[in-house]
């Protein structure tokens, strides 16, 4: 029934990321978790959450050695499922926890091991050079599959609290079968190791911190990145319920701000003359000043622009900003570089949800954006400004475009 083989594995993996992209929960988890507990243990079990992620990196690498990808991404899609089916029936902050938790090690699993049988299954087939055009294929499946969701879950919250978290739960389930039917690639990968995941940390280190202009480069981005993301995973959701908007009305809002920001962002892409370093290196920090700093001063309608503004920065985090990033590291050296920096951005973006948990206790989401905000104006206006004066001395030391 379910033909087999290296050559079919881009089928099976295009049913499995679209099927992972079908995120029920996305418009309504506030909603939901807010009736078994407080906004700031919401944040504390985050903020956790994603610091717990950076030491999961090795044991999770080394079963994926052990067992095989394939494996190790269908046993994390299964715990993730299991978390998701399993959290409307939790009713206290110790049982949401330790589902959370259950969740975390399965994203972890799957976090790097998927994208690893997927260029390995291209590498092996001759296709290596396909990836970035075929995984940007695969993201427009995984965003329609998240709109779609996005819009059908808030209705579905309506009828039931717990029902999109069953149906992300059921979608995941199958998503791990979709991944069981991947065969591994045959084609020698490095073997994970504690030696050699100490000896790349250190190289990462050096890559990061190899000089003035690096360095600084580094901070901006884990800065940047670190604030867009815990926007996009936990504040900007928080911060629309602020002003009174429905699980149902968060059903369209949600997917209308993903849809706004992914177009804007696939055009700016395609504009290669006007996003010049300058404007890349000062845009952000004026747009995530003007998407947060206004968030205790704003009205209802002007809220959801700012909630639009927040997400359209995160996107542009992942599509515009990481491409100049990885410009400036070897490539012998890049990946040990960039999976430094997302640690730190890891780091960063637990710490950011801890202390914004606790401003949501004294106050509300609106303060705790616009401190975000302010942030991004003191933190990162100086280092944008650093940047775009060190550039051109540096880009003719080191010859690069």
């Amino acid at each position: 029934m379910f033909k087999r083989g290296i050559q079919y594995n881009l089928r099976y993996y295009t049913w499995y990321y679209t099927l992972a992209g079908c995120i029920f929960t996305l418009p309504i988890w506030v909603a939901f978790y807010t009736k078994v507990i407080s906004l700031p243990q919401l944040a504390l079990i985050n903020a956790i959450e994603n610091i717990f992620s950076i030491f999961l990196e090795v044991p999770t690498g080394a079963l994926a050695d052990l067992i095989g990808r394939r494996r190790t991404v269908a046993i994390g899609k299964v715990l993730e499922a299991t978390m998701f089916l399993t959290m409307p029936f939790a009713s206290n902050f110790l049982e949401v926890f330790i589902l959370t938790l259950v969740g975390s090690v399965g994203s972890a699993l799957v976090s790097g091991s998927d994208t690893a049988i997927l260029y390995d299954t291209l590498k092996q087939q001759g296709r290596e050079k396909e990836f970035s055009k075929i995984y940007a294929k695969l993201l427009t499946y995984y965003r329609g599959g998240l709109i779609l969701s996005g819009l059908i879950g808030g209705q579905l919250f309506s009828i039931w609290r717990g029902l999109p978290h069953i149906m992300r739960g059921i979608f995941y389930v199958i998503s791990g079968f979709a991944a069981s039917l991947l065969i591994e690639p045959t084609i020698d990968t490095e073997k994970f190791s504690w030696n050699r995941y100490i000896i790349q940390t250190k190289q990462g280190i050096h890559e990061i911190m190899r000089s003035q202009f690096v360095k600084k480069l580094s901070i901006y981005y884990v800065v940047v990145a670190g604030i867009t993301y815990s926007c996009i995973a936990y504040f900007n959701l928080p911060f629309a319920y602020d002003f009174g908007y429905s699980p149902s009305q968060m059903g369209y809002i949600v997917p209308g701000a993903y849809i706004i920001s992914s177009l804007l962002i696939y055009w700016l892409s395609q504009q290669d003359k006007y996003l010049t370093r300058t404007r890349v290196y000062l845009g952000f920090p004026l747009l995530m000043t003007l998407a947060l700093f206004p968030g205790i001063w704003v009205n209802r309608q002007l809220a959801i622009v700012l909630m639009t503004l927040s997400q359209i920065a995160g996107s542009a985090r992942f599509t515009i900003l990481d491409n100049y990033v990885n410009k400036e590291f070897s490539s012998q050296n890049r990946a040990t570089a960039l999976s430094t920096l997302n640690m730190g951005v890891s780091l960063m973006v637990g710490i950011l949800i801890f202390f914004g948990g606790q401003i949501q206790g004294l106050f509300d989401t609106r303060h705790a954006y616009t401190i975000l905000g302010a942030i991004s104006l003191v933190a990162i206006t100086p280092l944008a400004l650093f940047l775009v004066h060190e550039h051109r001395q540096y880009q003719q030391l080191n010859n690069q475009p």
